[in-house]
């Protein structure tokens, strides 16, 4: 089996060893698979945005898995048609499996994912911040 090679993952791993901490929101790690479909995150006012283009995908097999501050996207392409004579054959298949660092704590009402002409849409609205809550210390005489 070949693995394609994913120069951003390596440099996002060294960045991790060397300072000890992940990325604010972004890819925490990808399963090695024969095909990683391409993502793009970005953040709005109101949510962060993660695209993935899943052409060919059945939506119904993919799965979305929130724990903790992680995000887990995972699915499968499905591969070519037996009994074909291909000629040539680029598009890439098989499962795949990409899971991103969360910024904040979400739950599932935080989260929506549409799927349209191929691309998956995932929204996570953001929270909206809860001011310091100043707490008194009772002290007993």
């Amino acid at each position: 089996m070949v693995y394609r090679w994913d120069p951003f993952r390596d440099l996002m791993d060294l960045s991790s060893a060397l300072l000890g901490h992940e990325p604010r929101l972004g890819l925490l790690e990808s399963r090695a698979s024969a095909w990683i479909p391409p993502i793009d995150i970005y953040e709005t006012d109101e949510a962060y945005i993660i695209k993935a283009e899943l052409p060919g995908v059945d939506p119904n097999h993919v799965k979305l898995e929130l724990k903790e501050h992680r995000l887990t996207l995972a699915g499968e392409r499905p591969a070519a048609a037996e009994g074909r004579r291909y000629h040539q054959l680029e598009r890439l298949t098989g499962p795949f499996e990409r899971s991103f660092n969360l910024p904040v704590s979400l739950t599932e009402d935080d989260i929506e994912a549409r799927y349209a002409d191929g691309i998956l849409a995932i929204t996570l609205r953001k929270r909206e911040v809860q001011p310091a809550r100043v707490i008194e210390v009772a002290v007993k005489p």
